[in-house]
């Protein structure tokens, strides 16, 4: 994709953003609209995490979270200490240090594109439905639909909690979307657990009690 000659981007950042262009592209968007969307993303990601300190973390951050590697710069280790308050909570929801490494590990930018382009799934999918609909607006079911078909991340409560139904740790992005792409050879299995669980956060925490994931 030689057209993206955006002088504002490192080599790394021109990258990830062709990666995630085709990314987008798969989903059924027209790639000048992938493009858009993909260039929109990076450019977010790209201001939030310059404005809360984190896109300068070393793709070690990891192993600095764990005790396993030392860093030189008082930022890095303050917000390496408020992750590490959080590894109970993580344990709790079936995180591993293999997961926290896979995340932490890479770099800032890697770790919000991946977000924020789970997200565009989930809004392909709603956009369908809205478009669908006679006022514009999902109908509960569709809500619910919604909730039970797709994981929603974000970071962990301040205490363990027993809702099921809770945002799910980033770190076990990954791990999930091999899960779903696992679980997808038996579709009709797969539709009939989603559809008895009150969501699909909640059908992730079982399959992590059973050590399906």
């Amino acid at each position: 994709m030689g057209f993206l000659n955006f002088l504002k981007y490192s080599r790394y950042e021109k990258a990830l953003l062709e990666k995630y262009i085709l990314e987008i592209a798969v989903m059924g968007l027209e790639p000048s609209r992938a493009m858009k969307m993909a260039k929109n993303m990076l450019d977010t990601s790209m201001s939030e995490s310059k404005k809360d300190g984190s896109y300068y973390l070393p793709n070690n951050f990891g192993d600095i979270v764990l005790g396993e590697e030392k860093s030189g710069y008082p930022d890095v280790n303050k917000l390496a200490e408020v992750v590490r308050k959080r590894l109970p909570i993580y344990e709790s929801e079936g995180v591993t240090k293999e997961d926290l490494k896979f995340w932490w590990n890479r770099p800032e930018l890697s770790r919000r594109m991946a977000l924020k382009t789970d997200e565009i799934r989930k809004y392909n999918f709603y956009y369908g439905l809205i478009a669908k609909s006679a006022d514009g607006k999902l109908t509960e079911k569709e809500q619910q639909d919604c909730l039970k078909g797709f994981p929603v991340y974000g970071y962990p409560a301040a205490a363990i909690s027993e809702d099921e139904d809770r945002r799910l740790p980033s770190e076990l992005l990954f791990r999930v979307d091999q899960y779903i792409k696992k679980r997808s050879e038996d579709p009709e299995s797969f539709n009939k657990e989603k559809s008895e669980s009150s969501s699909f956060n909640a059908l992730v925490r079982k399959a992590v009690r059973a050590g399906e994931l």
